[in-house]
């Protein structure tokens, strides 16, 4: 230690030229990254600058000037050299994280040493000097929330959202089928309830699926009821020369006779005319009774001729016997519900005199028609 040395006192900082701190990062030899504050040569400080290095390395300081007695002031004209110390190694801070048991909340531990071989590295012949842990604090207990703030202005009505849906047939390259189902969306602008084209935004094509295979026939349906019939007499007041009346209902119970507890019940009234050498016959007087087919079947259907030509028959628009109705029928083909599947044709001439019927193949009655 040279002599000038011993005449550092309290203002030694003020005129020292001494390392500052500068910060760097480096990888130990562990591999982890540590910060390092290198006292950096030959940098003139301020004074503030000079106080605050002075109280970090205190502890630093303390240490290399023990075994140093002050020596008394030497007026000698020896040039002072008092203006500058210049350490040999480098004095280093290490900065680490701080331990769980150390700081709860998490913190840094300050290590202070002197790098002797300025590896950068505090090896372990190099003890800290002065050791800081720095603790972060804790989280301060919440405030109180704040009042409500003010209500503020309604805003403006939204637009409901409309649908359109339309049939459509498109190319074959859009849907295979075709044909399917154009679907359009869109704000109501005009709020009419009902999507405009000029407010269709999005549209999109629903195609229609391929048809199915055909699907196994089912099990055969239950047998049918078939149409029964009674004539009883047509009051006075209904026909005052007489008359009969036919009633018809469906045979529920397939008793085979007429019941007027049985369901569908329908009547026709068939009145006679008036007396007299010169009357006519009535119109609608039955005159035969015609079983198609044959009477091949229990409680066959039969067809009324009148004598007008006209053929009077209980028709149903399905084979269950379903909305049965007893009506004049017209030409034309027709099928029995009794159970015998009968296909029989009723046909009129061209000049309309002549009145036929026919089944399989074959014309099997003939009657004329009254002018």
């Amino acid at each position: 230690m040279k002599k000038s040395a011993a005449k550092i006192d309290k203002t030694w900082a003020l005129n020292l030229k001494i390392r500052t701190y500068k910060p760097q990062i480096f990888r130990n030899l562990a591999g982890s990254e540590e910060l390092f504050y290198n006292l950096a040569p030959n940098k003139t400080l301020g004074l503030w600058g000079k106080m605050k290095i002075c109280i970090g390395l205190c502890g630093v300081l303390a240490i290399a000037l023990i075994g140093c007695s002050p020596a008394k002031e030497d007026n000698s004209s020896e040039p002072s050299t008092d203006s500058e110390v210049i350490f040999k190694s480098q004095t280093l801070i290490m900065v680490t994280d701080a331990l769980p048991e150390q700081c709860s909340a998490g913190g840094k531990v300050y290590s202070i040493y002197s790098d002797a071989n300025e590896n950068r590295t505090m090896d372990s012949n190099e003890s800290p000097a002065s050791v800081q842990v720095v603790c972060n604090g804790t989280n301060g207990v919440d405030g109180k929330n704040g009042a409500d703030g003010k209500k503020g202005e309604p805003g403006i009505d939204g637009y409901s959202t409309e649908f359109n849906l339309a049939r459509v047939t498109v190319d074959s390259n859009i849907c295979p089928a075709q044909t399917g189902v154009q679907l359009s969306s869109g704000l109501d602008l005009d709020r009419s309830g009902r999507l405009e084209p000029s407010e269709m935004k999005a549209t999109e094509i629903l195609c229609d699926g391929a048809d199915g295979a055909l699907g196994q026939a089912g099990p055969a349906g239950a047998d049918g009821h078939g149409i029964v019939f009674q004539v009883a007499p047509a009051s006075e007041s209904a026909c005052a020369a007489g008359g009969s009346i036919i009633l018809m209902a469906t045979d529920i119970s397939n008793r085979g006779s007429y019941s007027s507890v049985d369901p569908n019940q329908q009547s026709v009234t068939l009145c006679n005319g008036i007396a007299g050498a010169a009357a006519p016959p009535s119109a609608y007087t039955p005159v035969d009774a015609i079983r198609p087919c044959g009477n091949t079947v229990s409680y066959k259907e039969i067809l009324l001729r009148l004598s007008n030509g006209e053929v009077l028959a209980a028709v149903s628009d399905n084979a269950n016997g379903l909305n049965t109705r007893l009506s004049f029928i017209p030409d034309g083909t027709y099928i029995n519900t009794d159970g015998s599947n009968c296909v029989f044709s009723l046909a009129t001439n061209s000049e309309r005199t002549l009145r036929s019927i026919s089944w399989q193949g074959q014309t099997q009655q003939s009657w004329a028609l009254t002018p």
